[in-house]
């Protein structure tokens, strides 16, 4: 009889994600680094870990609650997203896209 293989969790694929997403980029020049997403994907057998931050560019819009020509602008940071693909059999790394 077989043994069954060891398969990564949820919690060690998102740790192997967010790993290698630092292996790529200088995480303490990013802000607001967080976890977005996680999803096993069955047809290839990789988890898809998706990481946010901000980017660094802003957008404006106005106070929709003040007084039209008195309102204040509103900078909202833009979020950027990353997934990382990692082995669900054996925690691999496959790659990184752009989202």
């Amino acid at each position: 009889m077989d043994t069954p293989q060891r398969r990564i969790t949820p919690k060690e694929a998102v740790a192997l994600g967010f790993s290698e997403f630092e292996n790529l980029f200088d995480r303490k020049s990013l802000k607001h680094v967080l976890l977005e997403g996680l999803e096993l994907v069955e047809e290839t057998d990789q988890w898809r870990v998706t990481i946010g931050f901000d980017s660094g560019s802003f957008k404006e819009h106005s106070d929709p609650f003040v007084v039209r020509g008195l309102g204040e602008k509103i900078k909202e940071p833009i979020r950027a997203f990353r997934s990382v693909y990692i082995r669900a059999d054996d925690g691999r790394f496959v790659r990184m896209e752009r989202d």
